[in-house]
């Protein structure tokens, strides 16, 4: 159904809107490279998955003495993955390595600490955290084996929440979603810091949820999805750097979210939700060329091919 004329048909057909075209591209299109890390749902809880960036090789990392596993995030060498993971006191950021082996707790159990990203050099792990006493939720910066924790934003609205970093490729800037200036907790705009915690800047200034920003490669664009259309739905959009140049790459019925890029800027990775099922999809970063690659949901893009079978 890749000819535009038969998806319009489908869709007055059927009933519903396509939220992006469903065709590879044209014949001979190289597919895109590298390992992608996801989450799927097994009994009832997420657990990490990784596979080939063409949907290939997909397998279970099949950690033990973890109960839910959330937010993979790839080390820039591609020989750890960090998360994050709850026990009966909370949540905390682990990291193992890529077959699985060793899952190892970076951060003291108890609260909530969540969203783990590591820096270009793969020294340190920016991540959110819950401040006690507050309803508020805070980036904070470690070295990558957990020591050194350092509290890298401060606000003062109580129900207030910074969330969903990503570093600049050159390692300065750490991009973030928040809802500190007086929005609903579940309206966002977008933001850099320096790493050092200082120099804020607001990007978007848009009375809505933008959420998941994810820096290209070579730092020109930034990824992130948003309900700004005033869909019910959140789609995947892309601006430039300071903010400017908003295009909004999906559209349709169906929420996309969480994008992330390949490690050559050329494809787009995302969570998408249709007839109530998760899926991972990839396009170019016109919104062409977009399929389906497996089930699943919250994609992290990593350097290299998996190397294993299914």
């Amino acid at each position: 159904m890749g000819h535009p004329l038969l998806r319009v048909l489908a869709g007055v057909l059927l009933g519903f809107s396509l939220p992006f075209p469903t065709s590879r591209g044209a014949e001979g299109e190289k597919s895109p490279a590298g390992c992608v890390a996801f989450l799927r749902e097994v009994d009832g809880l997420n657990q990490i998955f990784v596979m080939n960036a063409d949907g290939s090789e997909v397998r279970r990392l099949r950690l033990t003495h973890v109960l839910e596993e959330e937010n993979p995030s790839w080390s820039p060498d591609g020989k750890w993955i960090a998360f994050d993971s709850r026990d009966n006191q909370g949540w905390a950021i682990y990291r193992v390595t890529l077959d699985g082996s060793g899952p190892r707790r970076i951060t003291p159990s108890g609260g909530g600490k969540w969203q783990p990203a590591w820096s270009p050099d793969g020294k340190r792990i920016a991540f959110t955290q819950a401040v006690a006493g507050t309803h508020a939720d805070e980036l904070f910066v470690m070295n990558s084996d957990g020591s050194g924790i350092s509290r890298l934003t401060r606000h003062t609205w109580f129900d207030s929440s910074d969330r969903d970093p990503d570093w600049s490729p050159d390692g300065k800037s750490i991009l973030f979603c928040s809802s500190r200036d007086g929005k609903s907790r579940w309206k966002s705009d977008i933001y850099t810091i320096s790493a050092d915690g200082t120099g804020l800047l607001r990007l978007t200034h848009h009375d809505a949820a933008n959420e998941h920003p994810a820096w290209s490669p070579d730092g020109r664009l930034i990824a992130f999805d948003s309900n700004r259309t005033g869909e019910k739905h959140h789609a995947i959009c892309i601006m430039n750097a300071d903010g400017s140049g908003v295009r909004t790459l999906t559209e349709g019925d169906a929420p996309c979210w969480k994008p992330a890029w390949s490690r050559d800027g050329k494809w787009i990775a995302f969570s998408t939700s249709r007839y109530g099922r998760r899926e991972i999809n990839v396009m170019r970063l016109d919104g062409s060329a977009a399929h389906r690659l497996t089930e699943g949901s919250n994609p992290a893009w990593g350097p290299a091919a998996t190397g294993q079978s299914r």
